[in-house]
């Protein structure tokens, strides 16, 4: 079992799953997503920034945030 934050968030990666800072908080206890992705870039990791939409129930509201996703080789 890997326990870092930032080696969570590569194995997710790694695995094809597109990741938000949400998500990096909710399930990898990663408070600074852009900081690891940062880090693992300058490690040789070719990764992409997008964004996606995301809604907010309580407060009615939807918003634009940034999407992580390992780059294909190819």
């Amino acid at each position: 079992e890997t326990k870092a934050p930032k080696d969570r968030l590569k194995l997710a990666l790694e695995s094809g799953l597109a990741v938000t800072a949400l998500d990096a908080l909710f399930w990898f206890g990663s408070q600074r997503i852009a900081a690891d992705i940062a880090t693992l870039r300058k490690r040789g990791m070719r990764i992409a920034t997008a964004e996606t939409d995301v809604s907010d129930n309580l407060t009615a509201t939807t918003r634009r945030v940034p999407m992580y996703r390992l780059v294909a080789a190819g």
